[in-house]
């Protein structure tokens, strides 16, 4: 399964998808937190905390936070001033977790 991970960021990535298969393919990667797969996935979220809907760099941020590294913090350190709310608090939260993690 680990290899397919991949394979659910387009969904994460399409604010238009069914609200359900989002948090699906959110919940499958969050299983795989602090582990080798979803820390490969690191480039990739990392491109979607750029994407134009609050909601894919919202998701995105969550699950760079979840990936335990500190490879990650570059992407969330960019979106600290992001436009949206919602947004700059998952980043906060996410940076709160991976200092933690490093402590």
């Amino acid at each position: 399964m680990p290899a397919a991970l991949a394979d659910l960021l387009p969904i994460v990535a399409n604010p238009e998808a069914n609200l359900n298969v989002r948090f699906g393919a959110a919940a499958v990667l969050e299983r795989y937190a602090r582990t080798p797969a979803l820390q490969a996935l690191i480039p990739a979220l990392g491109m979607l905390t750029g994407h134009g809907d609050p909601r894919v760099r919202a998701d995105a941020c969550h699950l760079l936070g979840l990936t335990g590294s500190p490879a990650a913090i570059k992407y969330l350190e960019a979106r600290r001033d992001d436009p949206d709310p919602d947004v700059r608090e998952i980043v906060a939260e996410s940076l709160a977790e991976l200092q933690t993690q490093e402590d």
